[in-house]
């Protein structure tokens, strides 16, 4: 696929599924073989198989723990089959995530 088909999924996955709370649009952008690469502050990348039932789980334990949250894409770059962005995520924590009880406070993770 060429690079601006790829930005234009990623584009989809961020507006329609994250911000849009489309969790079926995960059926129509991921394989279910997929694997994704994260990069996480301080860690090396890491890869995860994840097919579209896991991404909606994924999501929805998100969007459970922070309700408003909302990505914005400050960058996107394309190169290949390969898509690399960088996200700022806010939103407020109203639930429970990963053990710790809500806070109420607003977080912003970049």
């Amino acid at each position: 696929m060429p690079p601006e088909s790829n930005k234009q999924i990623v584009s989809r996955f961020i507006t329609e599924l994250w911000n849009g709370r489309r969790l079926d649009v995960a059926e129509e952008l991921f394989a279910t073989d997929c694997v994704t690469h994260q990069l996480r502050s301080g860690e090396p990348i890491t890869t995860a198989p994840r097919s579209p039932k896991d991404l909606k789980e994924h999501v929805a334990g998100w969007l459970a723990a922070f309700p408003d949250l909302q990505l914005t894409c400050e960058r996107m770059l394309a190169e290949g089959d390969l898509v690399f962005t960088s996200i700022v995520l806010e939103g407020t924590r109203l639930g429970a995530w990963a053990g710790v009880p809500p806070t109420g406070k607003q977080v912003s993770i970049i």
